[in-house]
């Protein structure tokens, strides 16, 4: 049996959480994209979750949305343009640690309409 380390550790930097490519049940309708909910615990000033996107794109081709430095649930939303409107999403959370904790992700919503052909 493994002995228990009580000494807790945590990795200072970033950590990136990639989801992966996001189309709903109907892949081939167009979405509008409207907003992204995200649910931190102990976020902080220097514990922070930025959000990053990417629609009908590949890997590598992302926008930043926002940062988070509260604790609880906040919404981000998308522009209000033709820019936030496609068939796919791909969303990347990264989180910043500072030398005594890290931010902890509970839960992430994405928002978006159908749009009619």
């Amino acid at each position: 049996m493994p002995q228990l380390d009580t000494n807790v550790t945590y990795f200072t930097g970033t950590t990136q959480i990639d989801f992966p490519r996001y189309e709903s049940p109907l892949p081939q309708m167009r979405k509008t994209f409207l907003y992204l909910d995200v649910e931190v615990e102990n976020a902080s000033a220097t514990r922070t979750v930025q959000t990053r996107y990417a629609i009908d794109a590949g890997v590598g081709s992302d926008v930043a949305l926002g940062t988070i430095t509260s604790n609880g649930v906040t919404r981000q939303n998308f522009p209000n343009t033709s820019a936030s409107q496609g068939r796919s999403i791909i969303i990347d959370l990264r989180l910043l640690a500072d030398s005594t904790s890290a931010p902890r992700v509970r839960a992430v919503y994405l928002g978006y309409l159908l749009n009619p052909v």
